[in-house]
């Protein structure tokens, strides 16, 4: 009885393994199947990681972008990644896939949609290639949208390349990025720090040593002579010039002699001149306020309205500063601006002054001088995303004006 009952069990044990089998099989069979269609779906599935070294003109700017590798050519670039490590502004907007911006300036503006594959760049809407970008969002709001880099390129005309051997990419493009251009205000303003610092120097420990004008000094002469030599006629044609300078009478003493040497003779020296003058400089100064005076050979400085200026034998003086300043007057310059802004003042080329447009969004900068000329006051105001304006106004200043209540006199007699 035993025997038959083990004898039915064990048919019936190898009907429900059978049938399990019948079951599980099929399902199988669909599964490679199915997963094959999903690792087709995505075709950014087999990119890999790259951590790339950026680099620009021999300098590093970062260790660190995070970039992706498909194929063996097909790099991605993180598009928000790289802009902030340049100084480009960009707007990204993860969960609409999109990225907006300007290229170094406001105007050369573009767009760029992941989620409809497109970029809108110079007011062109242009089409991505299915597999020239995709969404890496790595949660809790952290992501990027990877463009590759090709095409990034023609975007952003950075002229970027790659190299997989040392894991690098150089940015070659001849603009000027925006970290550039700020490193360049940066020195500027260290210059002109350094400059108001050298203008205060302290002249505590060094001794003034006097040089007044002298009756007499020995003098130091310059001699210079040339020579030519004629075979046919056997004519010789020498000059010689003699030039110097030393203290004379209270003055400072400057000759010229020329002398030639022509068909075996001496030709008489036709240009014999001799100057004396006299200037005080800083503080000091002559009876009447006089600063220069010119003796001998002179010449009588050219009023407005003439063409040229007269010169002879004859005597000169002159209440007109030695180093004149150049300053004519001074005005305020001053303006409303976004709070928070940088904002730096030129006098034509040269940096007058820098700062922060305050929290009530005024400015202003005093005591700015004019000189005699031309006046190109510019105010440039600069922007956290790389915005940049100008407020530019002229002020012509002619020469031979003089700051209000300043007198200055010269007068002069030649042969």
């Amino acid at each position: 009885m035993d025997v038959i009952k083990q004898i039915v069990w064990f048919p019936k044990a190898v009907r429900i393994l059978l049938l399990w089998l019948a079951l599980c099989l099929p399902l199988t069979c669909f599964l490679p199947q199915a997963r094959a269609q999903q690792t087709g779906s995505d075709p950014f599935e087999d990119t890999y990681e790259l951590v790339l070294q950026v680099q620009r003109k021999q300098e590093v700017i970062t260790n660190s972008l995070l970039a992706f590798q498909r194929g063996y050519d097909g790099y991605y670039l993180p598009v928000k990644g790289l802009a902030d490590i340049l100084g480009l502004y960009v707007n990204l907007d993860l969960a609409a896939g999109t990225a907006t911006g300007w290229y170094l300036k406001p105007g050369q503006d573009y767009e760029i949609n992941a989620t409809n594959k497109t970029y809108i760049l110079r007011g062109e809407l242009i089409d991505f290639a299915l597999d020239d970008i995709f969404i890496k969002d790595f949660g809790s709001g952290f992501g990027d949208i990877y463009v590759r880099l090709e095409v990034l390129n023609e975007i952003w005309p950075l002229e970027m390349e790659i190299d997989f051997s040392t894991l690098k990419m150089d940015v070659n493009t001849a603009s000027k990025l925006p970290y550039e251009q700020k490193r360049d205000r940066l020195k500027q303003r260290e210059n002109l720090l350094a400059r108001r610092a050298g203008e205060n120097f302290d002249l505590t420990g060094y001794k003034n040593i006097e040089n007044p004008y002298r009756f007499y000094s020995p003098p130091v002469v310059d001699i210079s002579t040339s020579s030519r030599w004629e075979q046919e006629t056997g004519n010789i044609d020498n000059r010689t010039n003699f030039s110097g300078k030393s203290d004379l009478l209270g003055f400072s003493a400057d000759y010229n002699l020329n002398l030639q040497y022509l068909d075996h003779k001496f030709v008489s020296p036709e240009d014999l001149r001799m100057t004396l003058t006299r200037r005080s400089f800083g503080t000091d100064s002559m009876p009447l306020g006089i600063r220069e005076v010119t003796l001998g050979d002179t010449a009588l400085r050219a009023p407005d309205l003439t063409v040229s200026s007269n010169g002879g034998r004859g005597a000169y003086i002159s209440s007109r500063p030695i180093k004149r300043t150049g300053t004519f007057d001074e005005i305020v310059v001053e303006g409303s601006a976004i709070p928070g802004w940088e904002i730096e003042l030129y006098r034509n080329s040269e940096l007058l002054d820098f700062g922060v447009v305050q929290d009530t969004g005024y400015y202003r900068f005093e005591n700015v001088q004019l000189l005699a000329g031309s006046n190109r006051i510019k105010v440039i105001l600069y922007g956290p995303e790389g915005q940049v304006e100008e407020i530019v106004e002229t002020h012509e200043i002619g020469g031979g004006l003089l700051s209000p209540g300043h007198v200055e006199y010269e007068a002069g007699i030649i042969d």
